[in-house]
Parts: C-alpha cells; sequence; structure tokens
C-alpha cells in the first residue's frame, strides 16, 4: 500500500480486507456484498437492498458535456483525487458497518462489453493511489446480455 497523508493506514486496511470491487446494477447479487450506487440517475429497476450513494464517486457534469472519454476521465479522476480522504473514510465506515461483506461500486455500463465506465476510472485512480486492487465482479451475470436485468425483490 501506498503511504498517503490524511489517510489513515487502518482505514486502507479495512478496505484491503472489505474487499472492495466493482460491477453493474444489473448483474449484482445479494451475495456480491454491499451495493453502491455512484451514479447521478437512481436505477429505475433496482429491485435490490437500499442503495448507499457516494456522492464523491458520482460522475456530476463529466458525461454528456462534450468530452471526449479521455478529458472525462481526466476530469473524474481530478475530482476523486480532491475527494481522496472523503472517499476512503466513507468507504471504511461502510466496511465497519458491514463486516464480512465486500463493498460493490456499482454503475450502469457494461465493461465486459467494452463500455466506457467511471466505476473503473474509480478502480484505476484507487489501485494507483492506494496500491489496492478493486477488481471488476466477472462477466455472465446480466453482463453479456446488455440489456437491463431487474433484480427481484429479497
Amino acid at each position: 500500500m501506498n503511504p498517503s497523508p490524511g489517510v489513515p493506514d487502518e482505514d486502507l486496511q479495512l478496505l484491503v480486507a472489505a474487499p472492495l470491487v466493482t460491477s453493474r446494477y444489473q448483474a449484482w447479487r445479494p451475495a456480491d456484498g454491499l451495493p453502491i450506487r455512484t451514479t447521478v440517475g437512481y436505477p429505475r429497476f433496482w429491485r435490490g437492498p437500499a442503495l448507499v450513494q457516494l456522492r464523491e464517486l458520482t460522475p456530476y457534469g463529466i458525461f454528456g458535456t462534450g468530452l471526449s472519454n479521455h478529458e472525462a476521465r481526466l476530469a473524474y479522476r481530478q475530482r476523486v483525487e480532491v475527494h481522496a480522504q472523503t472517499i476512503v473514510a466513507r468507504l471504511a465506515e461502510l466496511a465497519r458497518q458491514h463486516p464480512g461483506e465486500a463493498l460493490v461500486v456499482l454503475c450502469f455500463e457494461n465493461v465486459h462489453a467494452g463500455e466506457v465506465c467511471h466505476r473503473r476510472w474509480f478502480a484505476e485512480w484507487f489501485e494507483e493511489r492506494f496500491g489496492i486492487q478493486v477488481p471488476e465482479l466477472p462477466a455472465g451475470r446480466g453482463d453479456s446480455e446488455g440489456v437491463e436485468q431487474p433484480q427481484l425483490p429479497l
């Protein structure tokens, strides 16, 4: 892990143990862990548990603004860098509140089909910044179809 001023080592250790992963709403299953919303819009089809929103990871004003994917990625990474301490603190608090559960950072895009996605930009930034890998959950559970798969009520 990379030392990071202002970010407690115990919070980072907690996130290594959690672990922290990414996926899309359509592929999430209860066994995956705690679903964390990072999108501007709420998924209308969502039938899972209440979503915890992590506003610091939400791409407000990034998409639909005419920015190229490269420019959008840079703007998003600048935003998360500004909020690095808050992001780690919020994720660590969620890990404390939900021991033994993975933290699943969610959005809409199907990265297994090659779609550009801010949750993977977050994962890339997090790994570079803190030395903690944030893998994408495997394909095959709502990813290959390319259509929204409503979740059944729990």
